[in-house]
C-alpha cells in the first residue's frame, strides 16, 4: 500500500505576520493550580499570518543550529492563520533541537517560496495559565454560550497576546486570532465566550488557554511583515458537557493522546500518554502497527500512573521514518465495568527520521576535515561481489567547519604536490569526490603517503596538517545471509549478518545503513547502525545486527550498505578544535527485500496532475492484471473507494478522481492490490 498526499491552490503567497516562541505546556484536572503535562513538558511553537495570493502548499520555520528540525505550521480551517509546534520531554532537549538564534520561515508555494527570518531571544517566561471557573466548565450547557474565565497575565505588556483554541479529538471547535492577527487577545484578556452550540454533541473536548509574552516586535526581513519573538505558558483543561458526570450510565472515552494523532516528527524513544474521562479498570488491549507491520506486544510495557492516565513504553524504541498506527480494542472498561465508548479509538504518527539528530558518525562530526580512500563493490548474489558500477574506487574529502567558524576555503596535497580545490555549494560544507573504475588505477592516481590538508579564512592564517594515508583496504564486506534477505518478513525481527572485519582494532569503524529503494521515500534512510539517537551500538568486531520487528514494510526494496572504515591518521587543531582524520575504507552495496504486498509489490502513484476538468488525475504502475484500488481520503481515519482499475499488459494506468478537489486541506490516496 502507498499513499499520496495533495493539497489544493498551490499558488503564490507571503507573510504579513510572523513569530517563534519557546515555552511551557501544563494540564489543570480541577480548581487546583495546573500541573506539569506529562511527556511534552516543553516546546516550540511558530505562527505566521499570510498576507496575498491564495494559500500556499504548506509553511515550514527552522531553526538555524546543529539540528534543523523544521515545524510544520498548519492552517487553521477558514483563514489565513497558521500554527505549528513541538514537544519535548525537557528543556535541554527542546534547546538542542531549538535554540535561540536565527529561525527561518519558508512559504511553499509552487512560485517563489519566499523565505523570511527571525533571531529569536526567548524573554522570561510568563505566567501559568489557569481555568477561574473550573467549576463550570465540567457542567456546561452546550446550548447556551459559555464564558471561559482564566487568571490574569501578571505583568502582560501591550504587545503580549493570549490565544484560546478548543477541540475535540484534536478537530478545532473554537479558536481565536493567533498573535499578530486582527482580533487576537490582548493579555489583559481575562476571558473568552464560547458560542452557543459549539460544544453540542462533541466528546473529548479540550480546551488550551496560551499566555505568550512578546519579547520582541521587529519589522520582518519580507517587505511589509513584522517579526515576533517570545516565551509563552499553556495549560489545557478537559471541559465537561452538563449530564457529562461520569457515572455508569454512559461509557468513558479516550479524552486526550500524546503524541496526538497526526503528530510528525515524534521522538523514535516517546512514551504515549492515554487520558481518559473517568477512573478505569487496570486492563489493556491494544494493536500497534510500525508501517502497517504489527508489532510484538511482548515489547511493550503499560503503566496505569493514575486512573485516568496510561503511560505506553516501547523498547528499545519505535523505528525511524515509520506511521506508528493504534487501536484500542474492546477488552477496555471503567471501574463501574462500562466499556470504553467514542471515537478517539485508534489514532496514528509518525516518527521522525534517523536523519533528524547527531549520530555522532565519528568520521561527519562539525568541526571535521576527513580525507578518505575507498574501494566499494556490489553484491548480487550469495558469494558474488563485483566493482561498483559507479565506480570501484573513490576519494572524498569533507570539511564542515565548527560553530561560528567562516572559511573562504578548503584545498589539500597529494603526496606529489599537487593541489586539489574543495567545493562549497550555497553554504554547505567543502567537498571533493572523485570515482575511478577499480583500485589499480585510483591508487595510482592518490598514492599511499602524506597528504597535505588546508583550511583557508580571509583575514586569519592558514590552518593545515600533514594526514598520513597508509596501509592497505580493509577486507570487502560481505552480506553472508544475502538469499535469506531476499525474502524478510518484515513482522519478525531479522538478523543481517555479513564477514568479519579482519585486523579490526580501535581506530576501526563498522556502519550499516539500509535506504528506502521505492516510491516517493527512495533514497530515505530507514534504519543506521550505530546510532546514538537510537542507542544502537556497533562494535568493528561485530558479524551481524538484528532489525526490529516493524522496521521495514512488506512486500518492499530496500539498498544496504555495509561499510568498513580503518582511521589511518587524526589529530586536532588546538586554536579552532578541527579535529584532522585520515581514513582507508572498504563499501558494499546490495538488494534486500521483504515478503508480503498481495502481488502488488511493484504499486506506484505517480503523474499527478489537475485535470482540465479541475479534478484530481494520477497515474498507477504495477504488476500487469493486477486489479487495483485506489482510496482517498481526507483525514487518514475514513476512506472511500475512489475507482478500481485493471492494470493492463502496459502494467500502467490513469484515473481522475470524480469528487471535488478539497480547497479546505488535504487529500490523501492509497493503492491496495485486490
Amino acid at each position: 500500500m502507498i499513499a499520496v498526499f495533495i493539497l489544493a491552490n498551490p499558488l503564490h503567497a507571503s507573510l504579513e505576520t510572523y513569530g517563534a516562541f519557546k515555552g511551557e505546556h501544563y494540564l489543570q484536572a480541577s480548581a487546583n493550580a495546573p500541573g506539569a503535562a506529562q511527556l511534552e513538558e516543553h516546546g516550540v511553537s511558530a505562527f505566521a499570518v499570510t498576507a496575498g495570493g491564495n494559500t500556499p502548499l504548506f509553511i515550514d520555520a527552522k531553526p538555524g543550529g546543529t539540528f534543523p528540525i523544521p515545524i510544520y505550521l498548519e492552517q487553521i480551517e477558514g483563514s489565513s492563520h497558521y500554527q505549528g509546534h513541538q514537544t519535548h520531554l525537557d528543556a535541554e532537549t527542546r534547546d538542542e533541537y531549538f535554540p535561540d538564534g536565527l529561525v527561518t520561515f519558508t512559504l511553499f508555494d509552487f512560485e517563489t517560496n519566499p523565505e523570511a527570518t527571525l533571531t529569536l531571544a526567548t524573554p522570561a517566561l510568563p505566567p501559568i495559565p489557569a481555568v477561574a471557573n473550573f467549576a463550570e466548565s465540567q457542567a456546561i450547557d452546550p446550548s447556551q454560550p459559555f464564558t471561559l474565565r482564566w487568571n490574569g497575565f501578571a505583568g502582560a505588556g501591550a504587545q503580549d497576546r493570549i490565544w484560546v483554541r478548543v477541540q475535540s479529538f484534536g478537530n478545532p471547535l473554537f479558536v481565536t486570532p493567533i498573535p499578530g492577527a486582527p482580533g487576537a487577545l490582548a493579555g489583559s484578556a481575562t476571558e473568552v465566550v464560547i458560542p452557543a452550540g459549539t460544544l453540542t454533541g462533541q466528546e473529548g473536548i479540550e480546551a488550551t488557554i496560551i499566555f505568550l509574552q512578546v519579547g520582541q516586535q521587529t519589522d520582518g526581513s519580507l517587505p511589509g511583515s513584522t517579526a515576533l519573538m517570545g516565551s509563552y505558558r499553556s495549560t489545557k483543561v478537559t471541559l465537561k458537557l452538563e449530564g457529562d458526570d461520569g457515572g455508569s450510565d454512559d461509557g468513558p472515552v479516550v479524552s486526550a493522546t500524546m503524541p496526538g494523532t497526526g503528530e510528525t516528527n515524534v521522538e523514535t524513544d516517546t512514551q504515549v500518554l492515554f487520558q481518559f474521562s473517568r477512573s478505569m479498570a487496570p486492563i489493556t488491549d491494544f494493536i500497534w502497527m510500525a508501517n502497517g507491520i504489527p508489532l510484538d506486544d511482548a515489547s511493550f510495557t503499560y503503566d496505569w500512573i493514575s486512573s485516568v492516565d496510561l503511560l505506553v513504553t516501547y523498547a528499545p524504541a519505535f523505528p525511524p521514518n515509520a506511521n506508528i498506527l493504534w487501536i484500542m480494542g474492546d477488552a477496555f472498561q471503567d471501574t463501574e465495568g462500562n466499556p470504553l465508548e467514542g471515537e478517539n479509538r485508534s489514532g496514528f504518527f509518525r516518527t521522525a527520521g534517523q536523519g533528524d539528530c547527531d549520530d555522532g558518525d565519528p568520521l561527519e562530526q562539525a568541526g571535521n576535515f576527513s580525507l578518505t580512500r575507498g574501494v566499494r563493490s556490489l553484491q548480487t548474489g550469495p558469494g558474488t561481489l563485483v566493482p561498483h558500477s559507479d565506480g570501484g574506487a573513490f576519494i572524498v574529502a569533507s570539511f564542515n567547519p565548527p560553530t561560528d567558524f567562516v572559511p573562504s576555503g578548503a584545498s589539500f596535497d597529494l603526496p606529489s604536490g599537487d593541489t586539489l580545490e574543495m567545493d562549497s555549494f550555497f553554504g554547505s560544507p567543502y567537498f571533493y569526490y572523485e570515482t575511478f573504475t577499480n583500485a589499480a588505477a585510483f591508487t595510482e592516481a592518490f598514492p599511499q603517503g602524506s597528504y597535505v590538508a588546508r583550511v583557508e579564512r580571509s583575514a586569519d592564517p592558514t590552518i593545515q596538517t600533514t594526514l598520513n594515508a597508509s596501509g592497505t583496504f580493509p577486507p570487502t564486506p560481505e552480506l553472508l545471509n544475502h538469499t535469506a534477505a531476499q525474502a524478510i518478513d518484515p513482522a519478525s525481527a531479522f538478523t543481517l549478518s555479513w564477514n568479519a572485519f579482519t585486523g579490526a582494532g580501535a581506530s576501526s569503524v563498522i556502519s550499516l545503513e539500509i535506504l528506502d529503494a521505492e516510491g516517493d521515500t527512495e533514497g530515505d534512510t530507514v534504519f543506521s547502525a550505530p546510532n546514538e539517537c537510537l542507542n544502537i551500538e556497533l562494535a568493528p568486531t561485530a558479524t551481524s545486527i538484528s532489525l526490529p520487528a516493524g522496521t521495514l514494510q512488506s512486500g518492499h526494496v530496500y539498498d544496504l550498505i555495509i561499510n568498513f572504515y580503518r582511521l589511518t591518521d587524526t589529530s586536532e587543531h588546538g586554536a579552532s578544535g578541527i579535529t584532522f582524520s585520515a581514513a582507508a575504507g572498504a563499501s558494499t552495496e546490495t538488494t534486500i527485500r521483504t515478503t508480503g504486498g498481495s502481488g502488488g509489490d511493484n504499486l506506484r502513484l505517480d503523474g499527478f496532475r489537475i485535470g482540465n476538468t479541475g479534478r484530481f488525475e494520477a497515474t498507477v504502475t504495477g504488476t500487469p492484471g493486477l486489479a487495483v484500488l485506489v482510496d482517498g481520503s481526507s483525514n487518514l481515519i475514513d476512506w472511500d473507494t475512489v475507482t478500481i482499475l485493471n492494470l493492463p499488459a502496459s502494467g500502467s494506468a490513469s484515473f481522475e478522481d470524480s469528487r471535488p478537489l478539497s480547497t479546505s486541506g488535504g487529500q490523501f490516496y492509497r493503492l491496495r492490490a485486490n
